[in-house]
């Protein structure tokens, strides 16, 4: 790509009334620097970062984190530190509320590290897979060209959660607890980059000469026997079986042992998925409401469901997410644009920062044009736990983030019903609250889709939000 884009700038080259101007560069600078507002704040700005001077104080001393309906136990936040689990972190918040009430438990979790390890092995077979199925071809489709560049990562689709959890299981986090390489996944993914590229490259050439799929296949193993090697080496063996025991809040002490991770998520946990819908807002002509789309290629577990969303308006969305912690008291797992959070405060409000009065610059823009152009995207998930009602109208809602507690409010996050608008793109609810519209859709035959199609304003635009978030603007 980087070839392609040389050539068309060196087609620029010698076209003198496109370059620019340094006259017309100098002259703009002088009649800035002559305006005494934009001294001022280039002198605020030179000491001072952008998202300290643009912060709105008015919404901020006019937004608190009270809610008219939580759901309960209000359980500590977990942590997902310098890695891109929000969507595991996400997935296992919203089964830990139930199971901790369920055993009496006044703060419980998960194990991420488990499902993380096995995430990894999924994915490192998806890409030797996918090497295996392009055989001596070269055409290299959009979405595997991206893959090659990232051949594991830590981010994933929630339908990648569910597919884990029904094959893999759940543990206890003390049972498998975190890793140096649960902290920061950056030399992991870096190390396992090495061996399923070389892995790539031995497939390739295997195909080039002639070389047949059951000896491909047999290449694939060797270099999984080293995937496995490595990500022992960086956390362990997960358990077959393990010990649980506890006391719960009063004061009885339970014991279960040789318990297996699949029996601990059906028997002690009750994971089942089967009674939930993802939905989705998709602003675009070429995908109609009401229409369930089966997205292929996003979930890295092979022979699993597809990625299935329900695209609907942002109002029935809301309807739905409101439902399910109302009515049903059950969290919802939801997918985002979190670059404009602030986590000093913990409000998700579009206009927390206001860029305008600083630069003197339009930056208005919809919805739709924004997710089109790549400036927003779901890149991170999150649980709503709560929401505060006006007048029957939900005013705001209550987050539950992976950032630890020393952010927000010990952890969670409060999103104004503007910010829901303008950011929330996913949610995942029982269907006991759907209408009977979106009964209908979700009864019909799904609409066969290719990720770039559905997804295509994201790719190119991946980004690290936990580290964006740190910088704080």
């Amino acid at each position: 790509m980087r070839f392609f884009y040389l050539l068309f700038c060196s087609s620029l080259l010698f076209s003198v009334d496109k370059a620019v101007d340094p006259d017309e560069v100098v002259s703009a600078c002088e009649a800035i620097e002559a305006k005494p507002h934009f001294k001022m704040v280039r002198n605020i700005l030179s000491q001072n970062s952008v998202g300290n001077v643009s912060r709105n104080w008015d919404l901020i001393r006019n937004v608190d984190h009270t809610f008219s309906c939580e759901i309960e136990p209000d359980l500590l936040a977990t942590n997902q530190k310098m890695t891109g689990r929000c969507w595991m972190f996400a997935g296992l918040n919203a089964l830990r509320i139930p199971f901790a009430k369920k055993h009496k438990l006044l703060d419980f979790e998960f194990s991420e590290s488990y499902l993380f390890f096995y995430d990894k092995i999924e994915q490192a077979n998806l890409f030797l897979e996918q090497m295996i199925s392009l055989g001596s071809d070269k055409k290299i489709s959009p979405l595997l060209r991206g893959t090659l560049q990232m051949p594991v990562q830590d981010g994933n689709f929630i339908s990648s959660f569910f597919a884990l959890v029904e094959k893999y299981g759940l543990v206890p986090k003390s049972v498998y607890p975190e890793s140096a390489a649960c902290f920061h996944s950056g030399v992991l993914n870096r190390i396992l980059k090495m061996k399923l590229l070389k892995g790539a490259q031995r497939i390739r050439s295997h195909f080039l000469s002639q070389g047949t799929e059951k000896e491909a296949r047999n290449i694939k193993k060797d270099v999984m026997r080293d995937v496995y090697k490595i990500m022992v080496v960086h956390m362990g063996t997960p358990p077959k079986h393990f010990t649980w025991s506890y006391s719960d809040f009063e004061g009885t002490f339970h014991r279960h042992e040789k318990v297996t991770p699949k029996q601990f998520s059906k028997e002690y946990v009750g994971a089942s998925f089967e009674d939930y819908v993802i939905l989705f807002h998709f602003d675009h002509p070429d995908f109609p409401m009401f229409q369930k789309y089966a997205v292929k290629n996003l979930t890295t577990v092979l022979g699993k469901k597809p990625y299935t969303v329900l695209n609907v308006p942002i109002a029935t969305m809301k309807s739905a997410v409101k439902k399910s912690i109302k009515e049903e008291k059950k969290p919802v797992i939801f997918a985002a644009d979190i670059f404009t959070v602030d986590p000093e405060t913990g409000i998700l409000d579009p206009h927390l920062f206001d860029f305008q009065p600083l630069y003197d610059v339009d930056f208005s823009m919809s919805r739709k044009d924004k997710y089109m152009l790549s400036l927003s995207n779901p890149n991170h998930e999150m649980l709503l736990t709560g929401l505060d009602e006006v007048d029957g109208k939900v005013t705001k809602w209550k987050v539950e983030n992976s950032w630890g507690i020393d952010v927000g409010n010990r952890g969670c996050f409060v999103m104004t019903n503007d910010w829901f608008s303008e950011y929330v793109y996913e949610v995942v609810v029982p269907k006991a609250v759907l209408g009977e519209k979106m009964r209908k859709a979700l009864s019909q035959k799904a609409r066969e889709i290719e990720a770039e199609d559905f997804f295509e304003p994201v790719f190119g635009a991946a980004q690290d939000t936990r580290l964006i978030s740190e910088e704080r603007m």
